[in-house]
């Protein structure tokens, strides 16, 4: 699946900076002083299996919740359509 590593990398974004556009920078300076250079990813791009753990890993530690298989696709109808059977 591409763009897994964007996702996390957004997710640990969002969380750590609780939408201070200055913290999220800080927050994308302390992931490439850990080796991830966030501006490399992006929603087409491969994940690597060695950046997914140590994001998945950094996300576990900072009690992040990382997007599930699928983030972002419905495959339920909206509630508003009501339940035809």
């Amino acid at each position: 699946m591409s763009g897994k590593v964007k996702q996390i990398i957004d997710a640990i974004v969002a969380h750590r900076s609780r939408g201070n556009p200055t913290m999220a920078g800080f927050v994308r300076a302390k992931l490439m002083l850990k080796g991830i250079d966030p501006s490399k990813h992006t929603d087409t791009s491969s994940d690597d299996p060695e950046v997914l753990r140590k994001l998945e890993a950094l996300a576990r530690e900072l009690g992040v919740d990382l997007p599930g298989p699928g983030a972002g696709v419905s495959w339920r109808p909206p509630p508003s359509s009501g339940s035809h059977r």
